[in-house]
């Protein structure tokens, strides 16, 4: 017997953003995998389309976010079960299809602890690619919601037994470059974890030294770019292959200074981030 074709699925009639450009009325084929994405005017229908009806208006690529606690009454820094319901809610509600989950300052024992329950969830949900561990090593000066209790200088033997209880998950660290060695960066770099200039008080000269090559929520918790002083902010400026996270939630960061951030950095060293907490959804 012939073995039956697989139905394609097809969306029409959508504004549709492809992450290289916009077509303003298009189809999108796929089962599995997306097979085509094109303007109406080109579409030949097929004979195992199965075309799907919805009000929606867009499509547009899944979400990646870099850095986010948690969402649906849940914190990243939870038990396995509860970390991947959580995600698997942001999947179905909020189109993210990579998430890196990001703990917070709090005692090397519960940051262990984290890891271990992080890699669980990871094993069974695949939507989950890595860990964003903000703290515990940041400036008291610009702690933000962080405990200032359990702020530590940066440690790379504790981050290296951290990464390997995660699998070697950790993705991201947030620091105080101002606080750290050359030797706790270079390991950073080495092990594919991507040094992130946060909750501090570093000088333009400063992070120009130090390796940081991403900056932690722009603008909030750090100091402020001044006209002798640039500090963070300007320092990442400069810096071509420096990215930076956004949080444009339109309170965190007032809509002009977001425009004018697109215009300073260009639109591709701006990553957009929730950094949701488990309020997020409720």
């Amino acid at each position: 017997m012939e073995e039956r074709k697989k139905l394609m699925k097809v969306l029409k009639n959508k504004i549709i953003y492809t992450g290289n450009g916009k077509i303003d009325n298009g189809y999108v084929r796929f089962n599995q995998r997306i097979s085509e994405v094109d303007e109406m005017r080109n579409f030949v229908p097929q004979e195992d389309d199965e075309i799907i009806e919805t009000d929606a208006t867009y499509v547009i690529p899944g979400f990646v976010d870099v850095h986010s606690h948690g969402g649906y009454g849940k914190d990243s820094m939870d038990a396995a079960d509860e970390i991947d319901w959580m995600v698997r809610q942001m999947a179905a509600k909020e189109g993210i299809t990579t998430y890196f989950c990001t703990t917070m300052t709090q005692t090397y024992d519960n940051i262990e602890k984290a890891m271990v329950q992080i890699k669980e969830a990871a094993e069974k949900n695949p939507i989950i690619q890595g860990i964003h561990l903000e703290g515990p090593f940041i400036s008291v000066n610009y702690k933000g919601a962080q405990d200032a209790s359990y702020i530590k200088k940066p440690d790379e033997k504790a981050l290296a037994h951290w990464n390997e209880l995660s699998g070697n998950r950790i993705r991201v660290v947030t620091y105080a470059p101002e606080e750290a060695t050359e030797e706790f960066e270079n390991w950073c770099l080495s092990n594919r974890i991507v040094p992130s200039a946060g909750h501090s008080d570093a000088t333009y000269d400063q992070l120009v030294a130090s390796r940081a090559c991403h900056v932690t929520h722009l603008y909030n918790a750090m100091n402020s770019m001044g006209h002798r002083e640039p500090g963070v902010i300007g320092a990442a400026a400069d810096n071509e292959d420096c990215m930076v996270e956004l949080i444009g939630d339109g309170i965190h960061i007032h809509p002009a200074t977001v425009r004018n951030t697109f215009r300073l950095f260009g639109d591709s060293r701006v990553i957009l981030i929730s950094d949701s907490m488990m309020a997020t959804g409720m």
